[in-house]
């Protein structure tokens, strides 16, 4: 207490004072009413989950193909079209193998940098090419 007394702090006396039933029944209808207001908002995101895990899905399929496809790109599993003249690196891997695609991304890094769009197997683009 004498500490209290040197910062300064008082709290005061505290009392309690017995609340009236009118009082007490009007909070229990509060809580009533928020619980049943969040439950209808819990029904309504429960209503869109399924169209929420569907995008998730095809979000995640996007993913997994791009991904594929640069591990194609890389591997020389895909048949880019590129005359060897215009190639980045003059060697191909046909093969998965790590050290034929370190040694294509070394290649591809230290020839001078040249941009050109590779669209997506099966894309318009690609079709058009």
């Amino acid at each position: 207490m004498a500490k209290a007394k040197v910062l300064r702090y008082d709290p005061g006396q505290r009392s309690y004072t017995p609340k009236s039933g009118e009082y007490v029944v009007g909070r229990i209808r509060q809580a009533t009413t928020a619980m049943a207001r969040a439950s209808s908002i819990a029904r309504e995101a429960a209503k869109e989950l399924p169209a929420f895990a569907d995008e998730l899905k095809q979000v995640s399929q996007l993913n997994t193909d791009t991904m594929d496809h640069m591990v194609n790109l890389f591997t020389a599993a895909v048949e880019l079209g590129i005359p060897a003249d215009k190639r980045y690196v003059n060697f191909d891997a046909k093969s998965a193998k790590p050290a034929d695609i370190i040694f294509r991304v070394m290649g591809m890094l230290q020839s001078p940098i040249r941009f050109q769009y590779v669209p997506p197997k099966g894309s318009q683009a690609d079709l058009d090419r």
